[in-house]
C-alpha cells in the first residue's frame, strides 16, 4: 500500500517570509481602504463613506474586521493564498499537503482576531496560532513543491520494486498462478496429465509468490522429500514476464530459504519438453540423476538434484 505524504517542517515558511506576509497582506488592506475611500469621496456616495467610517471605527483591531476576514477568506479559500503570499511565494495547505476546506480558511480569518496572534508565528515551532486552531500550514511553495514531488518519485520507485514473499499454497496468487500452470502443463504432458495432477493438489507449507510492479508473476515452492531433501515443486513464471531473470530470483530463493530450514540438498522433477527449465536448472548447478519415487520409469520426466 502506498504511503500518505504528510507535510514536515522542513518545508515550513521561513520567519522572514512570514513578516513579508503579514507587512504586504497590512499594505495591500490599507491600500483598498485608501481607494474604497477615494472613490466615495469623488462620487460623494454615502454608503460607501458609511462603510469607510466603519472599517476605521475598528482600526485598533490588529485587522480590521470586515476588511481582514474577507480578504483573507476570499482570497485563500479561492487560490490557497493571499496576495501578498503570492509575492513571497508561500501557500497554505493541510496535513497532507491538500488544499483545505473552506471552514479551515474561515477559522484562519477568525483565528487573526486574538490579542498578538499577529506575531505568533515567530515562536520557535513556526507557526502562528491561526494556523494551528484551523489545522492548516503555510509553507514555502517550491521547497513544498519539490519535497511532494519527490516523496511521490519515491512511492512510484517503491511500487516498481520487486517482492519475493513467502507463504503457503493457501495464498490466493499461489493458487492463481498455479491454475495458469496446470492448463499450460495439459499442453505438455497431454494424455500423462492426471498422472502428474495428483502429486500436485497437496498443501505446501514452504511457497514463494514474485511480485512486480505489485502484480504476482512466478512462483515456486518446496516439500520435505526425506531427511535433509527438499523437493521443489510448481515453478512457474507468466509467458509475458520470461526471459527477465525472474525464475532465477524464486529459484535463489527457495535455495536460501531450504538452507535456512536445515535441508542440504534439493531434487526435482521437470518434463523433458521444458528445454529452458532444465537449461535453468542446469545453470545453477543441478545435475540430471536417474528418476526417483513416482517418477521412475516415466520417460518424459527428468530429475535433478544439487546440493546447497
Amino acid at each position: 500500500m502506498a504511503k500518505q505524504y504528510y507535510i514536515t517542517t522542513d518545508v515550513y515558511a521561513s520567519h522572514s517570509q512570514r513578516i513579508g506576509n503579514l507587512l504586504l497582506d497590512t499594505f495591500v488592506m490599507l491600500l483598498i481602504v485608501f481607494l474604497v475611500t477615494y472613490f466615495g469621496i469623488k462620487t460623494e456616495n454615502k454608503t460607501i463613506l458609511s462603510f469607510v467610517s466603519n472599517l476605521y471605527f475598528f482600526r485598533d483591531f490588529p485587522y480590521d474586521f470586515i476588511l481582514s476576514f474577507c480578504n483573507y477568506t476570499f482570497f485563500e479559500f479561492l487560490f490557497s493564498r493571499s496576495l501578498a503570499k503570492y509575492i513571497t511565494g508561500t501557500l497554505i495547505v493541510d496535513y497532507r499537503g491538500e488544499k483545505p476546506d473552506f471552514m479551515a480558511f474561515v477559522l484562519r480569518s477568525l483565528s487573526r482576531f486574538i490579542p498578538f496572534e499577529s506575531i505568533s508565528f515567530l515562536w520557535p515551532f513556526g507557526r502562528g496560532w491561526h494556523d494551528m486552531i484551523s489545522k492548516t500550514y503555510v509553507v514555502d511553495k517550491a521547497t513544498f513543491e519539490n519535497h511532494r514531488k519527490e516523496f511521490f518519485e519515491d512511492q512510484n520507485l517503491a511500487s516498481q520494486r520487486t517482492l519475493l514473499k513467502r507463504t503457503t499454497s493457501e495464498d490466493s496468487d499461489f493458487k492463481r498462478l498455479t491454475r495458469l500452470f496446470d492448463e499450460y502443463l495439459v499442453e505438455i504432458d497431454g494424455d500423462e496429465k492426471d498422472f502428474f495432477v495428483q502429486y500436485n493438489q497437496i498443501y505446501i507449507r514452504n511457497v514463494i509468490v514474485y511480485y512486480k510492479n505489485g502484480i504476482a508473476i512466478g512462483c515456486g515452492a518446496f516439500k520435505v522429500y526425506e531427511t535433509n531433501v527438499a523437493e521443489l515443486k510448481r515453478m512457474f513464471v507468466l509467458p509475458e514476464a520470461r526471459g527477465k531473470g525472474t525464475a532465477s530470483a524464486i529459484l535463489i530463493e527457495l535455495e536460501n530459504w531450504a538452507k535456512e530450514e536445515g535441508f542440504t540438498s534439493c531434487i526435482l522433477e521437470t518434463s523433458c519438453r521444458l528445454k529452458n527449465a532444465i537449461a535453468l536448472y542446469k545453470k545453477f548447478g543441478f545435475e540430471i540423476t536417474p528418476n526417483y519415487g513416482q517418477y521412475i520409469g516415466v520417460e518424459s520426466s527428468v530429475c535433478m538434484k544439487k546440493n546447497i
